[in-house]
């Protein structure tokens, strides 16, 4: 407890720093993380070399927890990628990437759009004219000549 929740922040800061970086960062690094989340760097390097947190090598730092989760991450991803392969495989015909401009809408099976035949043969059905009702309105606004005249009604 003797950083208290400042060390718990530079622990995750270092963390979250770590999985951007493929899991390994260089001793070049503390200074950039101390200016951009403005750490003190006695601080950091407290965190970094006194706990048994962090490996550290000649020239970088790393958690084995955080490669280990990165080795993970990545063969769920791989097995991802060929279990799609197995479902959709590549052929001459699909070769082509999915883009906006070749792209086909989702669509429901038996949910097409059903249209009132009867209103499109019908122009008098079809009348979305309306009179502009708007203009009829009158505010319901009372009209004050003064600022007493306001304060008489309260």
């Amino acid at each position: 407890m003797e950083m208290g929740t400042s060390g718990y922040g530079i622990y995750w800061i270092l963390i979250e720093s770590l999985y951007k970086n493929f899991g390994k960062l260089e001793h070049s690094a503390r200074n950039r993380i101390c200016h951009f989340y403005k750490i003190d760097k006695d601080d950091l390097d407290k965190v970094i070399e006194n706990y048994g947190l962090f490996v550290i090598t000649e020239t970088e730092f790393f958690s084995e927890g955080v490669l280990e989760r990165i080795v993970m991450i990545q063969q769920r991803s791989d097995e991802g990628k060929k279990n799609i392969r197995k479902r959709f495989p590549i052929t001459e015909n699909n070769r082509t990437p999915i883009t906006e401009n070749n792209r086909t809408p989702n669509r429901i099976r038996g949910r097409e759009t059903k249209l009132n035949k009867t209103k499109l043969n019908n122009p008098e059905q079809n009348d979305t004219t309306k009179p502009n009702d708007l203009q009829n309105v009158k505010p319901n606004v009372k009209q004050f000549d003064s600022l007493s005249d306001l304060y008489e009604d309260l």
